[in-house]
């Protein structure tokens, strides 16, 4: 017959293991929903593909991007065919009617 202290221990045992493990889980700050971006928002399709503004990645330099992250007619767009006029409207002063978020590999 076990004593009541073993079923205590038994019982208790899971518990001291979690609480453990949280102990131990590196601290995160807290985000909240206005933290995350929007899915479809620019920053998020620039971060999902793995863009850049300004000066292009050192593996890049003198070559054409493959895509591009913009704003055109309202809709945000990742799109190899709007490269040409991305690049035109940012350094040949071009109006595209884009907005331009980022340029990707």
């Amino acid at each position: 017959m076990r004593s009541i202290g073993t079923a205590v221990h038994l019982l208790l045992a899971p518990a001291l293991v979690t609480a453990a493990a949280v102990a131990a889980w590196p601290e995160e700050p807290p985000r909240t929903v206005a933290d995350r971006p929007d899915p479809g928002s620019p920053a998020a399709v620039v971060a999902r593909h793995d863009c850049w503004t300004g000066e292009a990645p050192a593996d890049l330099a003198g070559k054409f991007p493959g895509h591009v992250v913009v704003t055109v007619r309202g809709r945000t767009v990742y799109s190899a065919r709007l490269v040409g006029p991305a690049l035109d409207q940012v350094f040949g002063g071009a109006d595209n009617g884009l907005v331009v978020h980022g340029f990707c590999r």
